[in-house]
């Protein structure tokens, strides 16, 4: 190690482990991540902490149990908001589609009437967002998909539970905005009986908007609940056994 590397270890205080780290996870602490109806695990940690591999990780424990919906795959169409929308939500058509669209926008709040008009290029960030918002939730209660707004085949149990994984969530927006768009996410899974949600993000700023159910922590080759406290009692004390049993993999997976 150089002088230089040296250097700015001491002088941001980077841990010896370098990002990218291995990190060995009990199976038991990914299985309690994934989330159900209703629940949202937060994950959150510095960039290159393994947040990503985590998330990853998880999707692959769950083995296919849960639908998993990715909002960085829903494209927005050059079209206005509510024929956007309108298309989004399971129905026949006309007057009923119009009232389930202006329902859903409501939900994530978009709620002013000159919005429902403009196309996603005229909207702000946050807009954009909430918008995506919506459409990965009735993606969630459906089973159709948004991308070029093609419409998949219908899942075989479409009251599965349907998991939204926001990787890098809100990243790009300004602080408050990405606490309001926190705080609609918090909404939705409160009042659906199929929805779950992970939040992968490198903020630490959205615990009070989001209400977490779960909150992880990934820095650099461990991983640690931190919320709720019981669980965060447990990690703990199951991190004192794997370190005296650093030499057995039994019943753990490896995160790299």
């Amino acid at each position: 190690m150089s002088i230089a590397t040296r250097t700015i270890r001491k002088m941001f205080h980077l841990p010896t482990a370098r990002p990218g780290a291995r990190c060995l996870v009990p199976e038991r602490l990914i299985s309690q991540l994934i989330p159900g109806p209703g629940r949202i695990t937060l994950i959150t940690g510095a960039s290159g902490g393994g947040k990503s591999r985590l998330l990853q990780e998880m999707k692959r424990r769950d083995a296919g149990a849960a639908r998993w919906i990715d909002p960085r795959t829903i494209e927005l169409p050059d079209q206005p908001v509510i024929d956007i929308a309108a298309r989004a939500v399971p129905t026949a058509g006309g007057a009923d589609a119009i009232a389930a669209a202006l329902e859903l926008l409501s939900r994530v709040g978009l709620a002013e009437a000159w919005t429902y008009l403009q196309k996603p290029a005229r909207l702000s960030d946050g807009q954009r967002w909430r918008l995506i918002l919506a459409l990965a939730v009735a993606q969630a209660k459906n089973g159709k998909k948004h991308g070029h707004m093609q419409e998949a085949q219908q899942t075989d149990d479409s009251a599965a539970t349907a998991i939204i994984a926001m990787d890098e969530f809100a990243a790009l927006l300004d602080r408050v905005t990405a606490a309001v768009v926190a705080r609609a996410l918090r909404r939705l899974t409160d009042r659906s009986a199929v929805l779950g949600a992970v939040v992968v993000t490198s903020h630490d700023d959205l615990f009070a908007a989001l209400r977490p159910d779960v909150h992880v922590v990934c820095d650099f080759g461990s991983v640690r609940i931190v919320h709720p406290p019981s669980a965060a009692a447990q990690n703990s004390q199951g991190r004192q056994r794997n370190n005296r049993q650093q030499n057995s993999c039994d019943n753990q997976v490896l995160l790299e």
